[in-house]
């Protein structure tokens, strides 16, 4: 039970960390969420049999994917959440054979190339978002904590 919690945090704890650093940017969250699941669930479950790394695979991701769709169809923001749910549970899939037969170590960083290059191109035509991101929260942020 403990495992399925702490797993689970860790999956809500990454997607928060991405809309804290760029302030909810879905552009910018988005692959930054791709790459620390695929890093950080590698780092949970390389030294696991095979059963294990199922499992916590699939407790790593399934509760922030499931919170998003769900919020998703009060928000009207489905369309964002769409790449969300397909490159995540992609990334993990590929990860999963990854970590279950690594001889084919090859196959997977040409997979995760592709995956992040197609997910990140195909973004804003997929959600619908296309608004730039703004910096200047980050130099005001700048100029309070030095003013002080």
């Amino acid at each position: 039970m403990k495992q399925i919690i702490k797993n689970s945090l860790i999956g809500i704890g990454l997607y928060l960390l991405a809309g804290i650093l760029f302030s909810g940017y879905h552009h910018y969250m988005f692959i930054t969420f791709l790459l620390l699941n695929i890093f950080v669930s590698y780092f949970v479950v390389r030294n696991k049999e095979k059963k294990e790394v199922r499992h916590n695979l699939i407790w790593i991701n399934a509760p922030i994917l499931s919170l998003l769709l769900i919020t998703s169809f009060f928000t009207d923001g489905i369309r964002v959440v769409i790449p969300y749910l397909i490159f995540s549970i992609l990334g993990t899939i590929s990860l999963y054979y990854y970590v279950t037969s690594p001889s084919k170590k090859v196959a997977f960083f040409v997979v995760g190339l592709v995956l992040i290059t197609v997910g990140v191109f195909s973004f804003e035509s997929i959600s619908g978002v296309s608004d730039t991101f703004d910096g200047s929260y980050y130099f005001d942020l700048y100029k309070k904590i030095v003013n002080k």
